[in-house]
């Protein structure tokens, strides 16, 4: 139902019941107004029988109070109905006949009643009045409202800078502040995913020309060698010297391709995860890496055991690889350190270096992937991530919610620590 219809029902139902509490309040001090002038009435009738007045003279001064009526009987055994209060007056002149005297309330009956008209017609145009004035002033009032309901409806269709009129009610002004805030909110999350679309597009490109880069140089090339090395070891099967050297070089070739697939694979998926968990696959990310960028990576774990979760696991792999790539990146140091804290219902993953550090003003949003990534990847999993610059240099810290469980807490305080070093 709109609110004007509330507000009309809302006001007629007043209205009316005041209207009928003030009638039946006139209505009870009227009866009690009349019975007391009636009453009052009749004592002078009664006063003025007592002095011997004569019946025609008594009738006419009688006849002048609106609230008396007399009535001379010719036959006093023929007599009307007698109100309680009447008074029958038989004075010598009217020769055994009664004078009638009896209170009469017609008068100040239809006096009440064109006093209770007069009062309704009253309420009825204070009511329409009322009524009119409140639906110009709510309409009025009311504008904005439906301009916010316009523009919020022009939400889904992706439109968030609709202008709304502002209200003197400062409830409405409230409701379209807090449409205005939600609609710049909506605004810049979207773009916020437009952005992330568009590093996840950059991402997947990146990977691609990376991959393909990989398998050409590395891959094609050393296939490339076996496949002329093999070729000239059917031309030389003869010569045995020949075929034990480059037999050793295929070998060796063939220990690089399959270190190179291991690699590669990783990339892709971190095939770790599935079969060793996520503490012993840091454990050997570290360990690789640290051969391959020539970075001493120190890594300690301590806490509970932690439950596998597949998908958290893959996210907090992938910051924990995202951070070491950008330590080899940016860092320009060749040492630096992972710990992993596991308590009953976090886990807190802390990575240092003692390189050069971040740059003034350089935030995830100014960052084309690395720690925009890193932060959309902690958002997946509730998880918290900070950037916080250091004296010795950078330090990334992550706190991940985990899910309590009985034997979780049955054994917590067991703490298992271990370092990796290069």
């Amino acid at each position: 139902m709109q609110a004007s219809k509330k507000i009309t029902i809302a006001i007629v139902s007043i209205y009316s019941l005041v209207f009928l509490a003030l009638a039946v309040a006139l209505f009870t001090q009227a009866k009690t107004d009349v019975e007391r002038e009636a009453r009052s009435a009749m004592l002078m009738a009664q006063a003025l029988t007592e002095q011997g007045i004569p019946a025609q003279e008594l009738q006419s001064i009688l006849d002048l109070n609106r609230h008396l009526s007399t009535q001379i009987l010719a036959d006093p055994e023929v007599k009307p109905r007698i109100e309680p209060l009447s008074l029958l007056y038989q004075p010598p002149e009217l020769n055994g006949r009664f004078l009638l005297i009896q209170p009469n309330p017609e008068s100040e009956v239809a006096e009440i009643r064109a006093t209770v008209l007069a009062v309704f017609g009253i309420f009825i145009f204070s009511l329409l009045l009322t009524l009119k004035s409140l639906r110009v002033a709510v309409q009025a009032r009311l504008k904005p409202l439906q301009s916010l309901c316009n523009a919020l409806s022009s939400i889904p269709k992706g439109e968030y800078h609709v202008e709304v009129a502002r209200s003197d009610i400062n409830e409405i002004n409230e409701l379209i502040e807090h449409y205005s805030a939600m609609a710049e909110g909506l605004d810049k999350k979207e773009h916020q995913v437009t952005r992330l679309r568009t590093r996840l597009a950059d991402l997947m490109e990146n990977e691609r020309r990376s991959l393909a880069r990989e398998l050409h140089d590395n891959l094609g090339q050393i296939i490339t060698a076996i496949t002329v090395q093999s070729y000239m070891l059917g031309q030389q099967s003869h010569n045995q010297i020949f075929v034990k050297k480059y037999a050793n070089e295929i070998q060796k070739q063939c220990d690089e391709v399959q270190n190179c697939l291991r690699i590669i694979t990783n990339q892709l998926y971190p095939v770790a995860l599935a079969r060793v968990g996520l503490i012993a696959g840091l454990k050997e990310m570290c360990e690789s890496w640290q051969k391959m960028h020539n970075i001493t990576v120190a890594f300690s774990v301590s806490g509970l055991p932690l439950e596998a979760d597949l998908d958290r696991d893959t996210h907090i792999y992938r910051i924990a690889q995202e951070a070491l790539n950008n330590v080899a990146k940016h860092a320009q140091t060749h040492e630096a350190a992972m710990a992993v804290e596991v308590r009953t219902r976090s886990l807190k993953m802390r990575i240092e270096d003692n390189g050069v550090g971040m740059e003034p003003g350089y935030t995830a949003e100014s960052d084309t992937l690395g720690m925009a990534s890193m932060q959309d990847r902690a958002s997946l999993i509730a998880a918290q991530i900070q950037f916080m610059p250091s004296p010795a240099g950078l330090v990334i810290e992550l706190r991940v919610p985990l899910v309590c469980t009985a034997a979780a807490e049955s054994q917590e305080g067991n703490d298992d620590q271990y370092s990796v070093g290069g």
